[in-house]
């Protein structure tokens, strides 16, 4: 197995841009775990919706099928998680996104990929990055806005997936005190615009530290742990985490073609 790591990023601030796309998609699609007969992908509303998937084999494309509709609300923050299943082994799909039976138009196809039967090596790439501070002050700053370009030029490279390993998210300390705060704090980040393209490029995998888990420097102490493990698994699809998520944790394993990924 031969793989490259295709960018790292290291994101200081962001400013007040307004984080809006036209009509009811807030962030993604986001293609995340990849097995050999299942994908998971996940989006983001603004408001209340439904929304299903259309998707084929790229090379097929006169035979698509559908996911079942999914309706988001605002308790989960208008997170759809879309778990297509049944597919076929080491194949590249292209797929379509409906938000109340309107297709979502996008710059450039939308594909996800499953992992082969057998593990055959050969190369691939992968993006790794952390410390990814959107933040959200009052003036705005070309300074700042100019940074954030780099998540383009990581989707330019087109890694097989994304790494993200922590700090993913900075909560400010009153988004902590509740579950409303950290709700916003993940749909603000997760909105921003430069990232979109990235999202759709890739699979997406993450960990967590600190600043995405509680305050600077939190432990096990911090009280609303279980909140923040709930939040990390609204926006994050890295596998199905009935089998890991034990005592909040978000440990996880996947396989990308003969390479494994351990996290925890």
């Amino acid at each position: 197995m031969k793989a490259f790591i295709a960018h790292l990023f290291t994101l200081l601030s962001f400013s007040s841009m307004v984080f809006a796309q036209k009509g009811l998609l807030h962030s993604g699609p986001m293609p995340g775990f990849s097995g050999k007969n299942r994908v998971l992908i996940w989006l983001q509303t603004k408001e209340p919706a439904t929304a299903y998937i259309k998707y084929w084999i790229s090379k097929n494309a006169d035979s698509s099928l559908q996911s079942p509709e999914i309706t988001s609300d605002k308790v989960s923050g208008n997170t759809f998680h879309f778990n297509i299943q049944n597919l076929k082994s080491g194949e590249r799909y292209q797929y379509e996104v409906y938000i109340n039976s309107i297709k979502q138009e996008f710059e450039d196809p939308l594909f996800f990929r499953t992992q082969p039967d057998s593990a055959v090596g050969g190369e691939i790439s992968f993006a790794t990055g952390s410390c990814a501070y959107t933040k959200e002050p009052e003036t705005d700053s070309e300074e700042y806005r100019g940074i954030y370009h780099i998540y383009n030029s990581i989707a330019a490279l087109k890694p097989d997936f994304t790494l993200w390993l922590g700090d993913n998210i900075y909560f400010e300390n009153s988004d902590i005190t509740s579950r409303e705060g950290m709700l916003h704090r993940y749909t603000f980040s997760r909105g921003n615009p430069y990232l979109q393209k990235l999202l759709r490029t890739s699979h997406h995998y993450a960990i967590w530290d600190d600043h995405d888990y509680g305050p600077n420097d939190a432990d096990s102490s911090f009280k609303n742990k279980a909140i923040s493990n709930e939040m990390f698994n609204l926006f994050w699809c890295n596998n199905d985490v009935r089998r890991f998520n034990r005592n909040n944790s978000i440990a996880n394993v996947f396989s990308w073609n003969d390479a494994d990924f351990f996290s925890s």
